[in-house]
């Protein structure tokens, strides 16, 4: 298990030494949490190799975390560790785009109930669908124009139009930590006659589900690698990662 230097942090896991035909999963379960929650595209897998790897993009920081590894229904070995996380974190884990921002204002979190209201002999009758998630504005400062087009090419087309909002959960309370999908942006000049580089950028989300379970987080990009050997050639990562596991495993943040 390996803490990628990226931001937010991800962790990236490693299985090997199984059998063809297994059933594996990898669960993640937060300290102060009974619920075990499987890291994406790592639920009853079926084995066709020896070697599961797979990351985790979507943890929790701030909180110790404890990876659990199934095979066959039989828990056969754990790991734990706890990221860290500067400032709000806002990402999309099946791109790997991501930014980070300071919450200014989220005043409020508004639910509302489907209905329909029938006034019938003097009382009113209402048909109601269960409650869905909360909507609300979120309000972000960004002190450069660096963080600032950072956020808006985040938001501008995230996968399946869902981003994830995590903060250090040891130094936040909770109600940040969400899946939202951003149905309108309003940037505001801090300074109004723009004299400086600070924006707030404010948000009209809904809270969401995350991304669908086929959809698998990428370890790297062979972007990533060619930025991390600039200068350098393909035999220089040979050297390094002598077989394709260890290069799946790599660092190249």
């Amino acid at each position: 298990m390996t803490v990628q230097d990226t931001y937010p942090e991800r962790v990236l896991i490693s299985a090997t030494g199984l059998v063809t035909g297994e059933v594996v999963t990898i669960t993640r379960t937060p300290a102060g949490d009974t619920i075990r929650t499987a890291i994406r595209s790592a639920s009853s897998v079926v084995m066709t190799t020896d070697t599961l790897v797979k990351v985790d993009a979507e943890a929790s920081a701030g909180v110790l975390l404890t990876y659990t590894l199934t095979v066959d229904s039989l828990d056969l070995d754990t790991e734990t560790t706890t990221l860290s996380l500067v400032g709000v974190g806002l990402s999309d884990a099946i791109s790997g785009a991501s930014a980070q921002a300071v919450i200014l204002a989220w005043p409020s979190r508004r639910w509302t109930r489907p209905s329909s209201v029938f006034s019938i002999g003097g009382r009113n009758i209402v048909v109601s669908k269960p409650q869905g998630g909360f909507s609300g504005t979120i309000d972000l400062f960004t002190e450069t124009d660096d963080q600032r087009a950072n956020i808006l090419r985040l938001l501008e087309d995230p996968t399946s139009g869902v981003i994830q909002i995590r903060s250090d959960r040891s130094a936040t309370s909770e109600g940040v930590d969400c899946y939202v999908s951003v149905l309108a942006i309003e940037e505001q000049r801090y300074s109004q006659d723009g004299s400086d580089q600070r924006r707030i950028i404010s948000l009209d989300v809904v809270e969401t589900g995350p991304w669908g379970p086929t959809l698998a987080s990428t370890t790297f990009s062979y972007a990533d690698v060619a930025a991390f050997y600039t200068g350098e050639t393909y035999a220089d990562w040979a050297l390094d990662y002598t077989s394709y596991l260890d290069a799946a495993v790599g660092e190249y943040s």
